[in-house]
């Protein structure tokens, strides 16, 4: 048993870029998104093509979750592997696309959900804000407390609200899961004091370690580089003490969780690699750096061809 990459030739991929969609074998189809995602990675199609493919053929997808891996993708060709200059394009085409397939979506699918979701994320914020007052009915659509938090988490990375709407939703959801998403919500605010505070909370012995998660995965924005630039230094700086006196997997947590992977950035590999000679640092921590650097590293790749 072996493991192959496909590449296509010029013919190839115009043929896939015009007809995917229409791959009629369920398998045979994701085989050729696999092969997209694959082109992506290795910055041979730029992200900009894939988000293209994405908005052209993924309406068309039948299985429930191959479309939610798609739209995922999407999003993040859009925010990490793209260039930067490229990502409001990139959001403004998934955006229409969301809305189109939203209405072609039988009301209550789980197709409608996946647009929707995708729509909060990258379409005007006022649509996240109008599923939360009520202002904003789709037929069929039931805005359950996760789809609330969701926009509530895109609207605040958006800076389109702050701390008293992020409490007025936690306080309909006094639940260790609303908690987690307030945090969350918070932590993604476009302010150099909700990044501080996320920092905080990550690294707080005294929070349970799912809160510390969830700032975590409200901290990492990848439209919010300026200000997380700053705590590039701040990891390599107390990487070490991260690894002192806590449970094994709480290091592994915060080594995996503080990188800075929104700081895409030939600087910020610089300087972390550093980190790989610090007696300090135990291997197992080490490894988990040198895949990040690995990952970061790919990001850069993809974002030049982007760029080009």
């Amino acid at each position: 048993r072996s493991y192959a990459k496909v590449r296509l030739d010029e013919g190839s991929l115009t043929t896939l870029r015009s007809h995917l969609g229409r791959v009629r074998d369920p398998l045979s189809r994701a085989h050729c998104w696999m092969i997209a995602w694959d082109l992506l990675r290795d910055a041979i199609m730029p992200a900009h093509h894939y988000v293209a493919l994405v908005a052209d053929h993924a309406e068309a997808e039948t299985d429930s979750e191959m479309l939610r891996t798609l739209v995922a993708r999407a999003l993040r060709a859009a925010e990490r592997f793209g260039a930067p200059e490229r990502r409001e394009d990139a959001r403004a085409l998934l955006a229409a696309t969301a809305r189109g397939a939203m209405d072609n979506s039988d009301p209550g699918s789980d197709a409608q959900l996946v647009w929707a979701r995708c729509r909060i994320a990258v379409d005007d914020p006022a649509f996240a804000l109008g599923l939360l007052d009520g202002s904003v009915n789709v037929d069929g659509l039931v805005v359950d407390h996760d789809l609330r938090w969701h926009a509530v988490v895109q609207a605040a990375r958006r800076g389109a609200i702050g701390e008293d709407e992020i409490e007025q939703e936690h306080a309909r959801d006094r639940t260790d899961e609303g908690a987690r998403h307030a945090t969350t919500a918070r932590a993604a605010q476009p302010l150099a004091e909700a990044k501080e505070q996320a920092w905080a909370v990550a690294r707080d012995h005294a929070q349970p370690l799912a809160v510390r998660r969830a700032a975590c995965g409200g901290l990492h924005q990848y439209d919010q580089a300026e200000l997380l630039r700053p705590f590039v230094d701040r990891y390599v700086e107390e990487l070490p003490a991260m690894w002192a006196d806590r449970h094994r997997q709480e290091s592994i947590d915060l080594t995996e969780r503080l990188f800075p992977v929104a700081v895409i950035e030939e600087a910020t590999v610089a300087a972390v690699e550093p980190v790989l000679t610090f007696s300090s640092v135990p291997d197992a921590g080490k490894r988990l750096v040198i895949e990040q650097l690995d990952n970061l590293r790919r990001a850069l790749r993809t974002r030049a061809i982007d760029r080009a």
